[in-house]
């Protein structure tokens, strides 16, 4: 995908069709985002990710749930947090449930669609500085991003086996 200077912006990754020809909705990669992954298989020969280590609700349902926490939907700006995993980057920052996270390096996200997109793009052991609403306070917070932990040697030959076996 590219603009009109012939820039790459993006790699395209899938189209919704109704007709089955090539046409409706393309949906792309942003360039910045392939780039890490690119720059990680060659550095490291694996992704790495870095974990914040928040849960939010998915998009689908997320008017749903602020409705029910009492909130007006499309009142906010960020990413709801719902929990905050033990141990996380999030939970070493003192994020809690129920703040919402409005931005990442000084600048504004307006949805945890963004939060998750933003976060993707560094690795494990960048800080990042978060801007939280608390109630009526904003707080401001420094997390160092984790790894996501390998699963155990049995795990992947279970799981491969049982991959193996379908």
């Amino acid at each position: 995908l590219v603009n009109t200077s012939g820039q790459l912006i993006g790699i395209n990754a899938a189209i919704a069709s109704q007709t089955g020809s090539y046409e409706g909705y393309g949906f792309a990669i942003p360039v910045n985002l392939a780039q890490k992954i690119v720059n990680d298989l060659i550095k490291y020969g694996t992704v790495k990710r870095g974990l914040l280590g928040v849960s939010f609700p998915s998009p689908a349902t997320e008017d749903q749930f602020l409705i029910q926490q009492g909130i007006k939907p499309g009142s906010i700006q960020g990413a709801y947090v719902t929990d905050v995993q033990g141990g996380s980057a999030a939970a070493s920052g003192g994020i809690k449930p129920g703040d919402i996270i409005q931005g990442i390096n000084n600048s504004k996200i307006a949805s945890s669609v963004e939060l998750s997109e933003r976060v993707a793009r560094h690795s494990p052991g960048d800080e990042l500085k978060l801007s939280l609403k608390r109630g009526d306070k904003i707080i401001n917070t420094t997390v160092t991003l984790k790894a996501q932990e390998a699963a155990p040697e049995e795990d992947k030959i279970i799981n491969a086996t049982a991959l193996a076996a379908k």
